[in-house]
């Protein structure tokens, strides 16, 4: 059995040490479109629906990516009015921060049992998600993935 010398001790130490410090420098993995975009979804009054979004700090949605289908059919989503920014990639557009809600007005005769929302953001100054789309069950007023 071969014993380690004491004088290799510290430079078995500085290399543990450097790959310790390589692991702690990699770059995180950035958090998911649900975790920082959270929606939900409540019925105040017969007939309309309201959405909710409460954004991570350093994150904005779009207010022209917001949209809502029932079966198919567009839906009118009202938004108060948002804040302009110069976007990197889409120039001078509306977007919220923090959080925002939208209100539906529901169909009379509705004809489905889900809602499809669709909406998309951005993180400051590092990446964009790809749009989200969420199904609202409107017996429960659960969100969830969208069903294909």
């Amino acid at each position: 059995m071969r014993r380690m010398r004491l004088s290799h001790l510290p430079i078995s130490a500085a290399v543990f040490g450097a790959l310790l410090s390589a692991a702690a420098a990699s770059p995180a993995v950035p958090p998911t479109a649900d975790e920082v975009f959270r929606l939900t979804a409540k019925s105040d009054h017969p007939g309309s629906l309201l959405l909710s979004w409460t954004m991570a700090p350093g994150t904005y949605l779009y207010r022209d990516r917001i949209s809502a289908t029932l079966s198919g059919r567009p839906l009118d989503v009202r938004l108060e009015p948002g804040t302009i920014q110069d976007d990197p990639v889409f120039g001078p557009t509306e977007i919220y921060r923090g959080h925002i809600e939208a209100w539906i007005g529901m169909p009379a005769s509705v004809s489905g049992d889900r809602l499809t929302v669709s909406y998309q953001g951005c993180a400051e100054h590092t990446l964009c998600y790809p749009p989200v789309v969420k199904s609202v069950d409107l017996k429960t007023l659960q969100v969830s993935d969208a069903l294909d």
